[in-house]
């Protein structure tokens, strides 16, 4: 990170240069030398369309809105980061934003070859100059916009600025936002053979949060350049994140139409977005379907009013479900059921699928939302669709009982192959064996699906099956069952790694789910209440008392971490280590470290490292005691 931000040292703006036109101002933003050069030489290459290549003195040039509406935009045109589509992508807009009150300015960015930092550079040394002549040109909000690469750059500067270059919005044009959609734009950023650390870095969807601006982005169904998948990975971390944000998908346009008139969507595009700046912030239209385009699919899938679930609109969203189920009857994770794409959309989102899992509730939703609608509406291919994942479940369980994150064996996608242990992280086994108990008792929830009592007796098995496997995963220390490892290896049951900062632990965190669902099991076992007894003598002993963690933005205007105090507040760490029983931290290298501050900011800030999750368990434990009819 400190790469992506040696440039924040330099003085901010200072002698700007300044020559007017007939329409506009033209600032050049180093008139004393860039603070990194980008290693071209020669003059400027003027190309067709109004493109120019070989960038190396970047300007901005700024149209004020004839009559002020308080609103600023910067553009950034797109090119693959090798040359600018300066035309259709940035001044041929000026005069319809004026009309608008908008004060409009072209980003002309240099080009990275290779110097990452080069283009952020400059968009934020842009924003810069705009809000340092805000009051001039009445301007109270300053966004940023982006079209492709251009579009990558707006993105990273949405998630990547600083205290005083953050946008009040942003606006992307069929973007890149990550190192992954367009090979060309990488290279040219990152070079031939960026590390993987750089591809995360400028991965922008992650690193989304809570305070990432809103965002309005436009794509085409059918753009082969940089295709849905990236940019609507984006979009759901933004919705995921709860950050407003709207999305508009064209049925047909390819690539790169901008401001052109021959794109047939222009009129649709451009009063969308006109109507979207004006009510920034705002819901639009009435409640219901727009509504439910803007939730998250997690929220949909479970927390509407009842009477959604009864809606066609529920009922389209089931069907969709279908559509994306896997031959084995399971289904990836992270799909928003609920946006709507036309089916050449849904076929290629549907081709770029990872396989069915049971990670972040994959499969049990699915399952779930679909037993939720057939309560109003008894469809048959839905329960046929529900009956084949719950035989993707049963048929996904090892023969020690433990289920695997993903099923068919399938790698994940750093290349690390623990997609085949054992899998407690995020609730993923205790979610499955949950399901398939209240299945296997005819829960009222899924009694309307009227499932044979074969099925259920088999779903009852694959129940206790799991429960053996829990108790045999549940790590001993001198004799005494403590909790667990949030993954454990499939074939000798020990603690696992996952990521490289998630190493074999005592979990406080992955053990809690696993502990309630031990203790809402009727007519425990005595090894059943000795691992929830165990488990409690961990959890008890563990706890870390009188402080607390805060987001918060750092002096670099970063999302950063911290531990405070706080007099009375019990929390406990997310991995203990296996020999000292002491809280540990790790960052992407993979290390351990006793404090989180040793850790870089990015995991510090993105990752749970602390949770409260165990007070849920030890409430409910006195109330257990006498339900099973046993002492401490």
């Amino acid at each position: 990170m400190n790469r992506l931000f040696a440039l924040l040292s330099m003085l901010f703006v200072t002698s700007l240069l300044s020559a007017r036109t007939a329409d506009s101002l033209v600032f050049h933003l180093w008139p004393n030398g860039a603070p990194e050069s980008n290693g071209l030489t020669g003059p400027e290459v003027q190309l067709e369309g109004g493109r120019v290549a070989n960038v190396t003195d970047a300007t901005l040039t700024v149209y004020p809105g004839y009559y002020p509406n308080g609103t600023a935009i910067i553009a950034c045109p797109g090119g693959g980061y090798v040359r600018l589509a300066m035309s259709h992508e940035g001044y041929d807009m000026a005069e319809w934003m004026n009309k608008m009150g908008i004060t409009f300015a072209v980003l002309k960015y240099r080009m990275p070859n290779g110097h990452a930092g080069v283009p952020l550079a400059d968009a934020m040394q842009a924003m810069r100059i705009m809000r340092q002549h805000a009051a001039e040109w009445g301007v109270t909000r300053i966004g940023i916009m982006g079209a492709s690469a251009g579009g990558h750059l707006a993105s990273t500067l949405a998630t990547h600025y600083t205290a005083d270059t953050k946008p009040d919005f942003q606006v992307l044009l069929y973007p890149v936002t990550d190192m992954q959609c367009h090979h060309g734009s990488t290279q040219q950023l990152l070079g031939a053979h960026p590390s993987q650390d750089l591809l995360r870095l400028y991965d922008n969807a992650a690193h989304v949060d809570s305070l990432t601006p809103p965002a309005f982005i436009v794509m085409s169904g059918d753009d082969h350049v940089v295709g849905l998948k990236s940019p609507l990975a984006y979009y759901s971390a933004l919705v995921d994140h709860g950050v407003p944000a709207e999305l508009h998908i064209y049925p047909d346009g390819g690539h790169g139409w901008g401001f052109k008139n021959d794109f047939k969507w222009k009129q649709d595009w451009t009063t969308e977005l006109a109507d979207w700046l004006r009510q920034l912030g705002a819901k639009r239209g009435n409640k219901g379907e727009t509504d439910v385009q803007r939730m998250s699919w997690r929220r949909v899938s479970r927390f509407m009013p009842e009477s959604f679930y009864a809606s066609k609109e529920a009922q389209d969203i089931a069907t969709r479900i279908i559509y994306y189920q896997a031959p084995s009857g399971g289904w990836a994770k992270n799909i928003n059921y609920h946006f709507k794409y036309t089916p050449e959309q849904m076929a290629e989102l549907k081709k770029s699928l990872n396989g069915p899992t049971i990670d972040n509730e994959s499969t049990t939703q699915e399952m779930k939302f679909l037993a939720h609608v057939y309560r109003y509406k008894a469809q048959s291919n839905w329960r046929k669709a529900f009956i084949h994942a719950v035989e993707y479940l049963l048929n996904a369980q090892y023969a020690n009982g433990g289920w695997p994150q993903y099923w068919p064996k399938k790698n994940i996608d750093n290349g690390l192959d623990y997609s085949t242990h054992i899998t407690y992280n995020d609730n993923a086994m205790v979610n499955v064996m949950d399901v398939l108990k209240a299945i296997a008792e005819n829960n009222a929830f899924y009694a309307p699906l009227k499932l044979d009592k074969k099925l259920r007796e088999r779903c009852q098995a694959a129940f206790d099956k799991g429960v053996e496997c829990i108790l045999n995963t549940q790590i001993i220390v001198d004799g005494k069952p403590t909790v667990w490892c949030a993954q454990h290896d499939e074939q000798t049951l020990q603690p696992a790694s996952a990521r490289a900062y998630e190493l074999p632990s005592f979990s406080g965190a992955e053990s809690v789910g696993i502990v309630q669902l031990l203790m809402n099991i009727d007519h425990p076992s005595q090894r059943v209440i000795d691992a929830v007894k165990g488990a409690v003598a961990f959890f008890r002993s563990h706890e870390i008392r009188n402080i607390a963690t805060e987001h918060f933005r750092n002096a670099q205007g970063m999302n950063d971490m911290r531990v405070v105090p706080s007099e009375g507040n019990v929390l406990w760490a997310r991995f203990y280590d296996l020999s000292t029983q002491k809280p540990f931290f790790c960052g992407r290298d993979g290390v351990k470290h006793s404090s989180v501050y040793d850790i870089e900011r990015e995991r510090r800030a993105g990752y749970g490292w602390y949770t409260n999750a165990p007070a849920a368990v030890l409430k409910a434990y006195p109330a257990w005691l006498k339900k099973v009819g046993t002492a401490e």
